[in-house]
């Protein structure tokens, strides 16, 4: 798939299946997972800094709300763990977690980043 970064940036349409995992890591995801676009993440990524104090099934209950999506934590323990494996493989040598350093927002992975967030053990 021809990744289409713009500034070093993915545009919000990407899809999550665009924003650099490999063939393993995309068949971590689940069915629902890998309809995720960029958007999605961010809209994600804000839900869960908003209440992820009130626990990871509040943010996935208002997650659904804003998005109509119908995720389940499941789907999101998906994306955590595609992206874990994604960093573990970029960060694998100096050159690597260098140029991966910037892949889809301005400081990191956001799906990577609001996948640890929201699916942070609370039982």
């Amino acid at each position: 798939m021809v990744e289409r970064q713009q500034g070093g940036m993915y545009p919000m349409d990407a899809s999550i299946t665009e924003m650099g995992l490999d063939k393993i890591e995309i068949g971590m995801l689940t069915e629902k997972a890998r309809k995720l676009t960029k958007r999605d993440l961010v809209v994600l990524r804000e839900t869960a800094k908003e209440f992820r104090a009130q626990g990871e099934d509040k943010v996935v209950e208002v997650f659904d709300q804003r998005t109509k999506l119908d995720l389940r934590v499941g789907d999101l323990s998906s994306v955590a763990h595609a992206f874990d494996d994604l960093q573990d493989r970029l960060n694998a040598t100096p050159q690597l977690a260098a140029a991966a350093a910037c892949c889809c927002c301005t400081c990191c992975p956001c799906c990577s980043c609001t996948a640890s967030v929201v699916i942070e053990a609370t039982h």
